[in-house]
């Protein structure tokens, strides 16, 4: 159970450094407007993926387990 817990600790640090990093580099970065938007909405789905990843951990913990979808 503790190492779950590290190893979702860590993930969040992670995805946390990388949302600032994006964020600050569509800042600093003078990028055309469609490009902008290109890599937020890039930064924003590896956060869902991220957040979705999280939560199926959580479920094994639980007793639940659920399968990443064949695509």
């Amino acid at each position: 159970m503790i190492e779950t817990l590290i190893h979702i600790v860590f993930l969040l640090i992670v995805i946390g450094v990388l949302w600032w990093a994006v964020q600050r580099i569509i800042g600093v970065l003078q990028i055309a407007e469609p490009f902008n938007t290109l890599i937020y909405v890039i930064a924003v789905v590896a956060a869902a993926f991220v957040a979705l990843y999280i939560i199926q951990i959580l479920l094994g913990v639980a007793g639940v387990h659920v399968a990443w979808p064949r695509l």
